[in-house]
């Protein structure tokens, strides 16, 4: 109803683009310095898409498992590997994988 009433936004204010404001711009680097740099390689390797879900969820199971020793590294890995892996096939599978990084 508005908008029919007042119309379309006008180019320049459809254009913009939100922006960090300086203070959050420096809070988003802190957190992205103090990140472990196994999980940034996680969830790039996990971004790419070279490999299917089951052979990525093979070879988490052989090759990141171990990486993933340290407990402040888990909990945000498994928040990445949940969202990476989301077939519904391998639900089951994948499951069994986060238990076991638990």
């Amino acid at each position: 109803m508005l908008a029919e009433r007042w119309g379309p936004l006008p180019e320049e204010w459809a254009g913009r683009r939100y922006t960090l404001k300086p203070e959050e711009a420096a809070e988003a680097e802190r957190l992205l310095v103090l990140r472990p740099p196994t999980l940034t390689e996680l969830e790039e390797w996990l971004r790419s898409k070279e490999r299917t879900q089951r052979q990525q969820l093979e070879e988490l199971r052989a090759r990141w498992l171990p990486r993933l020793g340290d407990a402040a590294v888990r909990s945000e890995a498994a928040q990445l590997i949940r969202k990476a892996i989301n077939s519904k096939k391998l639900v089951n599978e994948r499951d069994a994988l986060l238990k076991a990084l638990e």
